[in-house]
């Protein structure tokens, strides 16, 4: 995730009766606050969200996993990572001899790449 990205609060609850709302590990808040976070059934630090067209390309939308802040990646190069960690999930499908796991781990990744190379008509960004 790049460091410019400004985290919202996450909030966990213990019953009974208790709420907390603490600043999202992957936050300069979180690093800073000394909190020691501990993950359990954790789905990853950031997902794919979606793609919007950007600088006239479809560039990827991502998510921070525990508080949900949005961040694009807006060039292929920026999408390197991303795409890496994608492949190594189509490798762990093809070892676990899941290949439709495998092929959607893949379809992913070629979309994601389509999207930087295919120009847009339209940028409303770009004005």
């Amino acid at each position: 995730m790049p460091d410019d990205i400004k985290h919202y609060r996450v909030q966990f609850r213990a019953t009974p009766g208790i709420l907390v709302s603490l600043p999202c590990p992957y936050s300069a808040d979180a690093k800073a606050s000394g909190i020691t976070y501990q993950f359990n059934g954790f789905r990853g630090p950031a997902r794919i969200v979606q793609q919007r067209i950007w600088a006239g390309r479809w560039a990827t939308v991502m998510a921070c996993g525990p508080c949900g802040a949005k961040y694009r990646l807006p060039d292929l190069e920026t999408a390197a990572p991303l795409l890496a960690a994608v492949e190594v999930q189509a490798s762990n499908a093809d070892r676990d001899k899941a290949p439709s796991l495998a092929v959607m781990w893949r379809t992913v990744a070629e979309r994601i790449k389509a999207g930087y190379q295919t120009p847009t008509d339209s940028d409303p960004d770009c004005g």
